[in-house]
Order: structure tokens, then C-alpha cells, then sequence
């Protein structure tokens, strides 16, 4: 999933103020419950019990969690540049010195 669907490009006249989710574009689901929904994702949840607490379509939730998945999946796979150069650690010693 591209990182367009997690920013926000319409122009305002074209937006429901109550509505406007700048984290998932094209969602109807207000950012309190967008929030609420990553929350549960992160305790691990279920999308049919979070669906009944919320008051959202259980298929909703799954493609939130679906999208969430794949930007997790996204983020992981970017390779990670070495740094190059000098360093200098604290004097703290670790093991049995």
C-alpha cells in the first residue's frame, strides 16, 4: 500500500469537518475510532469483537487491519543504511569486567 492513502489531499469545501480522517483517506470512519481501532489492533483484538464495541462492519475493521499490516510490512522492508565514520560511547562497562 502506498503512502498516499495516509495523508490527507482534498480541499476543505470538499471535506465533512466531523469526518475527515487524515490517517485513512477515503475512510467515513471518524479518527477517534480510527485510533480506537489501532489501539485494539495493538492488544490484539479480534475485528468481530471490536466491530461489536465500535459499532463498525467487521469488513471495515479488516481493511483497516489489512492496510495497517501492509504498512507495517512496508516500513520493515526499506533496507537499513550502515553508518559510516567515528564514534564515541559513554564509559559504561557491561559483562564482567
Amino acid at each position: 500500500m502506498s503512502q498516499d492513502n495516509f495523508s490527507l489531499n482534498l480541499p476543505l469545501y470538499l471535506i465533512d469537518i466531523e469526518m475527515v480522517n487524515k490517517y485513512f483517506i477515503g475512510s467515513h470512519i471518524s479518527e477517534r475510532k480510527f485510533r480506537q481501532i489501532v489501539r485494539f489492533f495493538c492488544l490484539d483484538i479480534e475485528a468481530k469483537k471490536i466491530a461489536e464495541l465500535i459499532g463498525i462492519s467487521r469488513q471495515s475493521i479488516n481493511k483497516i487491519y489489512s492496510a495497517i499490516r501492509q504498512r507495517i510490512v512496508d516500513i520493515c522492508s526499506v533496507p537499513i543504511q550502515p553508518t559510516i565514520g567515528e564514534f564515541e560511547l559513554d564509559e559504561s562497562y557491561f559483562g564482567e569486567y
